[in-house]
């Protein structure tokens, strides 16, 4: 995968599985909460401070 694309939840679910990724979530603490798929939580308002934390070396896919 490359460039910016949406994704369904069975494409993101077969990615996951079969390749390196990271799962960024950049909704909400109170949003992650209800639902959760293992992604790495950092809210968007936090990811300008936050950014270092983010391994560069995998293919990200961003939830929203």
């Amino acid at each position: 995968m490359s460039g910016y694309s949406e994704i369904s939840v069975s494409e993101l679910k077969e990615i996951k599985d079969s390749e390196n990724i990271l799962l960024l979530d950049v909704r909400t603490q109170e949003e992650y909460d209800l639902a959760n798929i293992g992604g790495h939580l950092i809210p968007l308002n936090e990811l300008p401070e936050r950014f270092s934390e983010i391994d560069k070396s995998k293919e990200i896919i961003c939830m929203c």
